[in-house]
């Protein structure tokens, strides 16, 4: 068996969409028991686990993910940074929320050795986590952090943008009404939010203007 030829096969089905294909082919690469082919097997349950959040069987998705993060030791910190990644969107989606932070924390904390990109990420991600369990206080700080970032990492206008929006929305929860408008403004002036994005925080602009007024 070309364990290597099987799972490349796998990434071509993936690719292309065929998802049942794909996950064929990666269980035949996990289920293979020759040492030989050990270093296979992590990457395999990987993209299995990927395909799988692809199709929404997210307890499956969930399975492989932290089977990833078990044998870490297997793995280089940036794939397990990965695993907690897609762990933690896959909690989210299943509104559990707690599990997640513990997620996006792990990669924050604890995976010193991946690029400050998947910081940000994890600590915007980790945001709206908090702000769904009304811990707005975390949630703007997580946010501050990414908006006031100086350690040299250009983060990408729209994730700049959705940070602002977010933070302002936390400020209003905390009946912070000045400076959620203040945030807002600001992540309109991005236009980095896309056609519904900038409609939404503007409707939501000019709610909060309207409650400044009364």
């Amino acid at each position: 068996m070309n364990v290597e030829e099987i799972l490349n096969r796998g990434v071509e089905f993936h690719v292309q969409g065929q998802l049942d294909q794909a996950i064929g082919e990666y269980t035949q690469v996990i289920e293979s028991s020759s040492e030989e082919h050990g270093a296979w097997i992590p990457v395999a349950v990987y993209h299995r686990g990927m395909a799988y959040h692809r199709q929404n069987r997210l307890d499956l998705a969930i399975a492989d993910f932290s089977q990833i993060i078990e044998c870490r030791s297997e793995v280089s910190d940036e794939v397990v940074a990965h695993a907690f990644s897609m762990r933690g969107y896959c909690f989210v989606v299943q509104e559990q929320f707690a599990s997640a932070v513990s997620d996006y924390t792990e990669i924050i904390k604890n995976l010193p050795a991946i690029p400050p990109q998947m910081v940000m990420d994890s600590l915007l991600s980790r945001a709206f986590a908090y702000a769904h369990q009304a811990q707005f206080e975390l949630s703007i700080a997580d946010l501050t952090h990414v908006i006031e970032s100086r350690s040299g990492i250009v983060v990408p206008a729209e994730s700049l943008a959705s940070a602002y929006v977010q933070r302002g929305k936390a400020y209003q929860q905390q009946g912070q009404i000045d400076l959620a408008i203040v945030d807002l403004q600001t992540a309109l002036a991005t236009n980095a939010l896309g056609s519904a994005g900038q409609q939404s925080a503007q409707e939501l602009l000019e709610e909060l203007e309207d409650q400044v007024k009364e």
